[in-house]
């Protein structure tokens, strides 16, 4: 995921480096859309009884490192 997410120049929505801006303004607009973009990559990514454990959180940060944590100590081996 995070290959994807560089490809789309959008890595700083889950590594912390963007925060969520304040609500009312254009730039919170654009933020959101941005945000939901990347939730939606990542709710796209997983089977829908997984993303159901997800779905509500707001920040794509949260996603991410919640995603991290459920899954840490799970190795990579299909």
């Amino acid at each position: 995921m995070t290959i994807a997410f560089g490809r789309r120049s959008k890595p700083s929505y889950v590594n912390s480096h963007i925060s969520p801006l304040k609500s009312p303004s254009q730039a919170y607009e654009a933020w959101q859309c941005k945000n939901q973009l990347v939730i939606s990559w990542l709710f796209y990514s997983m089977k829908n009884r997984i993303a159901e454990i997800f779905s509500y959180l707001e920040l794509s940060l949260k996603v991410w490192e919640a995603v991290k944590e459920m899954y840490r100590n799970q190795n990579n081996i299909v």
